[in-house]
């Protein structure tokens, strides 16, 4: 499962199992198949958003990303006669919790509400683990792994990357259904499609005008479609597009905003 494949799309739920995987083992060392039930019983619960009940791993995907860990210092390998088993190093600890907590700019709920919950539900746990993987416990790691352990840092960052993109699809609402009333105004007014595509370039440029300017577009397509996509099309994107994502928007924010 080398970083940049599967686990690129799905390294939050990787993370959590290792660190969970390490907390089951006590002083003991964990095993592929450890990691691998976890990462499959995590997926379980998010498993709305996944095809199937659980995402499929491959020993030998797992296999991958340990050796990677293994490599950068991460994690100790203690070979055994029936599978290797590996621990953690307090870097490595440190390491998957910023893999876990890292903000990628996306709205995810679910993924961001399995994040919340394991980092309010074990928190002191870990802040044991990492205690325990090393002699000393200066101020300033406990001031590093504070901030890591932060749900309300977490919840701040996703809030206001939800609040961000609410703002975006407001303005293209408001944008798509201003364009469509205004292209209807100017059919009406016998303008034809080159000159409303002409107006619309200029008072509603898509995010694309730069590659391909709406002029340009829409005089590749016969008149009555270019007609129809300045028109009714862009007063259809406004409320059959935009709008139910809108609503979910703000019903994620409501949702967020109550967890504060």
């Amino acid at each position: 499962m080398r970083r940049g494949s599967l686990v690129q799309h799905f390294e939050t739920l990787v993370a959590a199992a290792l660190i969970a995987a390490h907390a089951q083992s006590a002083r003991e060392h964990f095993r592929q198949r450890d990691v691998k039930f976890l990462i499959e019983l995590f997926s379980n619960w998010l498993e709305f958003e996944l095809e199937g009940s659980a995402l499929s791993v491959q020993t030998t995907q797992i296999a991958r990303y340990l050796d990677q860990l293994l490599t950068d210092g991460f994690l100790k390998k203690e070979t055994a006669e029936t599978a290797p088993r590996y621990r953690l190093t307090r870097p490595g600890l440190l390491e998957l919790l910023v893999r876990l907590t890292k903000p990628n700019g996306k709205i995810e709920p679910s993924a961001f509400y399995f994040r919340y919950y394991f980092l309010r539900c074990y928190k002191q746990r870990i802040v044991e683990l990492v205690q325990a993987e090393g002699a000393r416990f200066p101020p300033s790691l406990r001031v590093e792994l504070d901030a890591l352990l932060d749900e309300g840092e977490l919840l701040r960052e996703q809030l206001a990357i939800a609040e961000r993109a609410l703002l975006k699809i407001r303005s293209r609402i408001r944008d798509s259904l201003d364009g469509g009333q205004r292209a209807r105004r100017m059919f009406l007014q016998g303008a034809t499609t080159a000159d409303v595509a002409r107006d619309l370039e200029t008072h509603h440029p898509y995010e694309l005008n730069s590659q391909k300017p709406l002029s340009e577009l829409l005089g590749s397509l016969p008149p009555h479609l270019a007609r129809f996509e300045m028109e009714e099309a862009s007063l259809a994107r406004a409320e059959l597009l935009w709008r139910p994502i809108e609503q979910m928007l703000e019903a994620f924010i409501s949702s967020l905003r109550r967890l504060q």
